[in-house]
């Protein structure tokens, strides 16, 4: 595998590292900002590369205001704590916190300076035998509200050939909750071609954790066989998608999970024969629609991102677990390490 990198511009006076990996069969873009992949090119059927991943060429297009206004999140690590926590409080033994709340009443994916919005340390490392993108970020205590100084590494690596790795490793001095995860928008059509209804999905996975329309959780775990959120046989994303709101973001319980990665989805596209399988060491898994997307965002094609242009896998523990002792514990303790991996694995059908 082969890892270069070049400097480029975020803002006037900001510079910031693109990272290109590559193998024989993949290539990622990886920028220090966010540890955004900017580009994921995979083959298809015939060998050509297709950029599956959503997002921009430019690195400056990551910080525009019309961006940060309406984030989407694309391709970036997020954290402290991913998707929502509800009113943005918790309580640890008998102190109430309050985060930043960015998502209308509710805290979303770290607050409004995550660690989606922060240039992260890098370092090429030799990981399991081959070159990987190792970066690292030290968030300070009461960053976004959040108690403790939380240090976080992740390491970006391809796996024989195919596969990208992201692990997540984090500390903290502090009892904190931590829920880390990589924000990737997918569409194995290629990028800006069109939406991904007719991708055939596949969910290891017969529950959801009940949410309010506002994404909250209730505490309950739903059964969902037979329903709209049924994908435990394979089945198009589009199949059922008439019948919510605005499309699937929705956290899949998979139990039991463990310390070995173990397979999560498998999504595939027709047209160009790309197969997707995810595996995680997470006990959730969010599945994301791109709902909100209203084509104002131009992507790496020169199309818009409309509704439905890409979908999410987030592999994660789930949302405002802080609040809800019953779900998998997210507290993280002085002394322990949070230890998370997920994988991305390449095929074609």
């Amino acid at each position: 595998m082969d890892i270069s990198f070049e400097t480029l511009r975020l803002t006037p006076h900001t510079f910031v590292k693109v990272y290109t990996l590559k193998t024989e069969y993949l290539e990622a873009k990886i920028m220090t900002y966010g540890g955004i992949v900017m580009e994921l090119k995979v083959p298809d059927r015939n060998g050509h590369l297709i950029d599956i991943a959503l997002g921009f060429r430019d690195p400056e297009n990551y910080v525009s205001q019309e961006y940060l206004e309406n984030c989407p999140y694309f391709g970036a690590l997020v954290g402290r704590y991913a998707n929502r926590i509800k009113d943005g409080k918790f309580r640890i033994v008998e102190h109430e916190y309050q985060l930043e709340c960015n998502n209308g009443p509710n805290h979303l994916h770290g607050g409004f300076q995550g660690f989606d919005k922060k240039i992260w340390d890098d370092e090429v490392i030799r990981y399991d035998n081959s070159p990987a993108l190792k970066l690292t970020l030290v968030s300070n205590d009461g960053d976004q509200g959040y108690p403790g100084e939380l240090r976080v590494e992740a390491v970006y690596y391809f796996e024989n050939e195919n596969n990208l790795g992201i692990d997540f490793k984090a500390t903290t001095n502090k009892t904190t909750p931590v829920n880390l995860t990589w924000h990737g928008y997918f569409n194995l059509s290629g990028e800006g071609n069109g939406h991904i209804l007719s991708h055939d999905l596949q969910i290891n996975a017969s529950q959801i954790t009940e949410v309010t329309p506002a994404g909250i959780p209730t505490g309950n775990i739903l059964e969902i066989l037979h329903t709209p959120f049924d994908f435990t046989l394979r089945k198009k994303i589009g199949e059922r998608i008439a019948e919510l709101p605005n499309g699937y973001d929705h956290n899949y319980v998979r139990f039991p999970y463990g310390e070995l990665p173990e397979i999560a989805a498998i999504v595939s596209e027709e047209s160009t024969g790309i197969m997707m399988t995810v595996w995680t060491t997470q006990p959730g898994l969010q599945l994301y629609t791109s709902n909100f997307l209203d084509a104002s965002f131009i992507g790496k094609s020169g199309n818009p991102y409309g509704m439905h242009s890409g979908f999410c896998l987030e592999t994660q523990h789930f949302p405002d677990s802080p609040n809800n002792p019953h779900f998998p514990r997210t507290l993280l303790e002085p002394g322990e390490i949070y230890q998370e991996s997920t994988i991305y694995r390449f095929d074609t059908k």
